[in-house]
């Protein structure tokens, strides 16, 4: 949208630190996401963001299949800036649609999230006719590394937290 970050006060709601309202390193963040080349995303995506906790956060909503998230319908979510790191990390917000239903209009709705031999049903991107991808999510995934990350994390999650008997005695 620009550098005036006035220009966000629609789009981002500053939770924290509100008396230093420096929106640079978002509006820095927003840019490269938006702007940067498929090659400079995977290079450089690590200096804005904490990776492997992003894709801890897209393994555990699909685990928990909340697509009322950053990881479906692109929302409900917050963005924490490190001073110290200069990385951004996701967190997780209104996690109450989990476990597979959303009400829409009044109703309730099935979502299904799998992950069968790389498929990735629907879940990222919403389910049809509502949301969009989010930008982040769909270069994330779009990039080998990265998705390659992604499963790995939602492998060893998915162990931890419905494999191993953890379930069932």
């Amino acid at each position: 949208l620009g550098e005036d970050p006035a220009l966000y006060a629609d789009i981002f709601d500053q939770e924290t630190v509100k008396s230093k309202a420096d929106l640079t390193p978002l509006i820095e963040f927003i840019r490269f996401v938006n702007e940067s080349t498929d090659e400079e995303f995977a290079t450089h995506l690590s200096e804005h963001l904490d990776v492997a906790a992003f894709a801890d956060y897209l393994a555990v909503h699909n685990l928990l299949a909340n697509n009322d998230s950053l990881a479906g319908m692109g929302n409900n979510y917050y963005l924490y800036y490190d001073f110290d790191t200069e990385k951004f990390t996701i967190l997780s917000w209104d996690m109450n649609e989990s476990l597979g239903r959303m009400a829409m209009g009044g109703s309730q709705m099935d979502i299904y999230w799998e992950y069968v031999g790389g498929n990735f049903g629907r879940g990222f991107g919403g389910p049809p006719g509502r949301g969009g991808t989010h930008l982040l999510l769909k270069r994330f995934l779009a990039n080998a590394e990265f998705r390659a990350l992604y499963k790995e994390r939602y492998r060893a999650l998915y162990g931890r937290i419905y494999g191993d008997d953890l379930l069932m005695p």
